[in-house]
Parts: structure tokens; C-alpha cells; sequence
């Protein structure tokens, strides 16, 4: 005895799941402008400290310039990545500052330049705060 067939849809049945569609990771303006800024920032931060190792006066042994190159593309990438919803970009960012501080510290003398550094971390964590779920 042959079954009856029974007619079947052509139609996949998808999980409940799949057809929700994920929460969309609104940056807002401010985290925007902070992380464009920031970008800016490390790039012209590079660029003065070399500018202050082509001063005769100064012995700047070559590591320091490693660093400094090192520590300006990471806060680089690090800051892409924050963008880019990336929880290691905030580590990133926060290592190559540490470096930067260090490091301006050693060419200047002056504990100014930690200020100059601290800062854009200081900001970026307070509009981060509520947002630390949405990074990967």
C-alpha cells in the first residue's frame, strides 16, 4: 500500500531567531566627532613629537622614534576599531596612550604632555560608559 503524499510547501521554515534582525549600533554625533577627532589627534600628535627629535640640541636615541611611530598607528587602528564597534580597539587605544605618555614624558620632561594624552581617553570612556555591550 502506497502512502498518500502530502503537499509540501516550497517554503523554507526559518528559526524565529533568523528572522530577527539585530540591533542597529547607533555611534550618535558626540562618539563620532570624539573618535574622527581622536584619529586627528594621533596623527598630529606623531607628527609634533617627531618634530621635536629634529632639534639639535636633543640626544634621542632611535627607539624613541620606533615607539613614537609605533604608538601614533596604533592609537590609529585602535581608534578604527573602536569605530568599527571593536572591544580590542578600546585596549589598543589605551596601550599605545600609555606609550605616548611615557614616551612624552621622557622627550619633554613635563608632565603636560600626559594631560594632552589623557584627555581624548577621558572623553571617549564617558561616552562609552552606557555602550560597552555594544562592542564585539
Amino acid at each position: 500500500m502506497a502512502k498518500p503524499k502530502q503537499p509540501q510547501s516550497k517554503a523554507r521554515h526559518t528559526p524565529v531567531r533568523a528572522k530577527q534582525t539585530p540591533k542597529r549600533k547607533e555611534r550618535g554625533t558626540g562618539l563620532t566627532i570624539v573618535l574622527v577627532l581622536i584619529m586627528i589627534h594621533s596623527i598630529l600628535t606623531t607628527f609634533a613629537y617627531l618634530r621635536y627629535t629634529q632639534n639639535p640640541t636633543n640626544s634621542i636615541t632611535p627607539w624613541i622614534l620606533t615607539a613614537l611611530f609605533i604608538a601614533g598607528v596604533a592609537k590609529f587602528v585602535g581608534a578604527a576599531a573602536i569605530w568599527m564597534w571593536e572591544r580590542w580597539g578600546i585596549y589598543v587605544f589605551l596601550g599605545a596612550t600609555l606609550v605616548d605618555v611615557a614616551v612624552g614624558i621622557l622627550l619633554t620632561g613635563t608632565t603636560l604632555i600626559a594631560f594632552n594624552e589623557i584627555l581624548p581617553v577621558a572623553i571617549l570612556a564617558w561616552l562609552v560608559r552606557d555602550r560597552m555591550h555594544d562592542f564585539k
